[in-house]
């Protein structure tokens, strides 16, 4: 449990520094949906904490391995999730995503120039 509280309080504190250096806007951005995500896997962890020791003895090993397993699983699975996300507004943002990718005249003749105007 000990360690779940420094978690808490290491997320807390990375929020405010790097909170400090953006900007400050009324919306959400992406990186406040993933310290969000990370709050929220901390105190799911938290909570196994609290579950585990209330399981007698003889399970108590068994649960444990079990949810410590499906937090991690869950973990890797969101940060691949996160990271389509993030992909898919980058190019977004730089007016690449577009499920018709048209090449102008231009565009074609120098790739099949190959590279030569």
């Amino acid at each position: 449990m000990a360690i779940t509280l420094t978690l808490v309080l290491t997320a807390v504190a990375w929020k405010y520094v790097v909170a400090d250096k953006l900007p400050k806007i009324s919306y959400l951005t992406l990186f406040d949906w993933y310290i969000m995500s990370a709050f929220l896997f901390i105190t799911v962890t938290g909570i196994e904490n609290v579950v585990v020791t209330l399981v007698d003895r003889d399970h108590a090993g068994t649960v444990d391995l079990y949810v410590g397993v499906t937090i991690c699983g869950l973990w890797l699975v969101w940060h691949f999730l996160f990271g389509l996300w993030v992909w898919r507004a980058r190019v977004r943002a730089q007016g690449v995503y577009s499920k018709d990718i048209a090449l102008s005249e231009e565009t074609k003749m120098v790739c099949l120039d190959g590279g030569e105007g």
